[in-house]
C-alpha cells in the first residue's frame, strides 16, 4: 500500500522535477494508495514508466460526480492556489 506524503511545506505546493510535495492541506487531503474504479478523493497515483522502471509525473487527480473512474487532473492546489502543471515541466526539460 503507498504512504501517505508528507507536506514539505506548511504553507505552499512545490513541483521537485515531475514530483509534487504537497501543501500541509493538501497531504492530509490526499487519499490511500491508487484510485479504483469506485474511489471517490483526490489522489496523485503512483505512475511508473515500464520501459525504464522509473517513477513518472505526478498529476494530482480529483475522483467525484461523473469523474469517478478516470478522474480530472488538477492545474492548482484548492488550498495554496500553487501550480500542480508537472507535465509542463516534464516537457520543458525534454526540450533542453
Amino acid at each position: 500500500m503507498a504512504q501517505r506524503r508528507q507536506p514539505v511545506s506548511e504553507s505552499k505546493c512545490q513541483i521537485n522535477g515531475n514530483k509534487i510535495e504537497p501543501c500541509a492541506v493538501l497531504a492530509k487531503s490526499l487519499e490511500y494508495g491508487n484510485p479504483t474504479f469506485k474511489s471517490k478523493g483526490i489522489f496523485i497515483p503512483e505512475r511508473v514508466n515500464i520501459n525504464t522502471g522509473e517513477s513518472g509525473i505526478d498529476i494530482a487527480q480529483i475522483h467525484s460526480g461523473k469523474y469517478i473512474g478516470r478522474g480530472v487532473a488538477m492545474c492548482f492546489c484548492p488550498f495554496c492556489g500553487e501550480s500542480l502543471k508537472t507535465w509542463e515541466a516534464e516537457a520543458a526539460s525534454e526540450q533542453n
